[in-house]
């Protein structure tokens, strides 16, 4: 399988082929040498292909140790932001600053339930927007798998909340998943998000930096942290909304060797978290 940018820059487009569109999401297997007999590259990306050495970094070395420390503090940060259900606990370790009143966001998540008229319907219900503004929240909870509705004070939310679960639980249906959350935990999550964006485009690049990725997985595994960093990675998926499950995903693919690598050290345990793994990034998900 080859995304559309890199198929017209690849011999194969002279061949016989069959193209199709495919909705649940995935990756391009452009580069990966396994997955074709022959050609696998593309113009664009053939260039770059290395031989990735994980044994011997070049990096000077209290470069390739700062980076392993950001990317281990980055990670860890980021399991434990990124996560529907952020603690109290975890908030207050994060900051001792009260929230000022009023400072509380309405938060809905997406599901397999509801339909967009459904949705739409109720927002204008209860929070008092124009459908139109209606159809731009669902849009955005479908295609990102939540989105802020409003901000009011808690106890304005929680009864929004409230009204919410109410209507979209008329006629048997499951109720919408609405959470009142400070807008701080919001500004984590995105900031974590940012994050995790940002060290999937250093890895790219850099050969050094994905081992660096690879040992800080590896350390955590071989110290026999339990359960240890990518466990916890994919044992969270349910816990996590479209965007979020996105962006774990692409960082893990970024480490190219991981996959061999974490079998290599952990095949027996893990082995079911890995296989949902994979299903969430070849099946995707269809929901509202």
């Amino acid at each position: 399988v080859m995304c559309v940018d890199c198929f017209e820059q690849s011999t194969h487009r002279f061949h016989k082929y069959r193209m199709s569109t495919s909705g649940g999401g995935g990756f391009c297997d452009c580069g990966d040498s396994e997955a074709w007999k022959s050609e696998p590259s593309c113009e664009s990306h053939l260039p770059h292909l290395i031989l990735e050495d994980f044994s011997k970094p070049q990096l000077p070395s209290d470069v390739y140790h700062r980076c392993k420390f950001v990317l281990s503090c980055g990670m860890q940060f980021s399991v434990e932001v990124i996560n529907k259900h952020f603690t109290s606990d975890m908030r207050s370790r994060l900051s001792s600053i009260e929230e000022p009143t009023g400072n509380f966001l309405l938060v809905m998540y997406n599901d397999e339930v509801h339909t967009f008229d459904q949705v739409i319907n109720i927002l204008v219900r209860v929070i008092m927007c124009t459908p139109r503004q209606g159809l731009a929240y669902a849009s955005r909870i479908n295609k990102e798998g939540r989105a802020v509705i409003t901000s009011a004070d808690f106890r304005s939310c929680c009864r929004m909340k409230s009204d919410i679960e109410l209507l979209s639980s008329q006629d048997g249906n499951q109720f919408l998943e609405v959470h009142v959350l400070p807008f701080s935990v919001v500004a984590y999550q995105n900031f974590s998000l940012n994050l995790l964006s940002w060290m999937q485009n250093i890895l790219k690049p850099c050969v050094e930096f994905r081992s660096a990725f690879v040992e800080v997985l590896r350390n955590n595994i071989c110290n026999g942290t339990s359960p240890n960093l990518l466990d916890t990675i994919l044992l969270q998926d349910p816990e996590l909304w479209k965007s979020a499950r996105k962006q774990w995903n692409l960082l893990i693919c970024s480490g190219r060797s991981i996959f061999a690598l974490f079998t290599t050290f952990n095949v027996d345990r893990s082995s079911k978290n890995w296989i949902l793994f994979w299903d969430v990034i070849f099946l995707g998900s269809t929901q509202f």
